[in-house]
């Protein structure tokens, strides 16, 4: 069950092998394994999912049946992952992933939270709405965050090119500003985790947490835990840039 999860304890995990255990060897067997380390993480029991994977190709193909009319090859989108309620899957849920996240491990774990989060939301929260961006709180909340946050835009250069890619529905300061509020609440302003964060990201969170830090009484939600704390708006309170 979800009755004693605790946000104020929950680790942030860094993506070293001490937190992240990334099979060396990835192949279908590993990826089960490690899909299966990320449900028990998440209260999910062995039972409740069916995990499939499906080839680049036919994921395109997929993709290309739902183009509109007027758009062409270069519109179809790359998707990475996929979750399909038991309702349409003869009542068992099913998490889908590309084998193309195979070559990009934190992205791989990042996109399997993200896909068991809906599960967690649908059946054990009963959340009626299909919410990609609660999806994504949900991943922070569970501790991902710094995981999403480092793929969430990241550039590819060499001598000639300069290229990008992003991942997740979060922007990164949608990521980092989430990653604050957690960090503030569990009564913390310098994580050590905020040293495995891309060094061209960890201005952007240092600036969030000071953010938040400074403007609790902002926030439009109140997180309680065991000893009760919660932002509390204070009148006196006046801010400084």
């Amino acid at each position: 069950g979800y009755d004693d999860f605790d946000l104020s304890k929950q680790p942030i995990l860094r993506p070293v092998l001490e937190d992240s255990p990334f099979p060396q060897d990835v192949n279908d067997d590993s990826i089960r394994t490690l899909a299966a380390n990320v449900a028990a993480a998440l209260r999910i029991e062995q039972d409740e999912l069916e995990l499939e994977f499906i080839d680049p190709i036919d994921a395109w193909i997929d993709a290309s049946k739902e183009l509109e009319e007027g758009q062409g090859v270069e519109d179809v989108p790359t998707t990475l992952g996929e979750y399909i309620r038991k309702e349409r899957n003869d009542g068992k849920a099913k998490v889908i992933l590309n084998r193309v996240l195979f070559e990009q491990p934190q992205v791989l774990v990042v996109t399997m939270v993200h896909e068991m989060m809906h599960h967690v939301l649908f059946e054990h929260h009963k959340v009626e709405v299909n919410d990609e961006m609660l999806t994504e709180l949900g991943v922070v909340f569970w501790g991902f965050g710094v995981l999403a946050l480092n793929c969430s835009f990241v550039m590819h250069k060499d001598v000639f090119t300069a290229n990008w890619s992003s991942s997740g529905y979060y922007t990164e300061v949608e990521w980092a500003f989430a990653l604050a509020v957690m960090t503030v609440y569990q009564g913390k302003t310098n994580p050590e985790w905020l040293a495995h964060v891309t060094a061209d990201k960890q201005k952007l969170v240092r600036n969030c947490i000071t953010y938040v830090e400074q403007n609790r009484h902002l926030l439009s939600f109140a997180l309680l835990g065991e000893d009760g704390r919660t932002f509390e708006y204070d009148p006196e309170f006046k801010y400084e840039n």
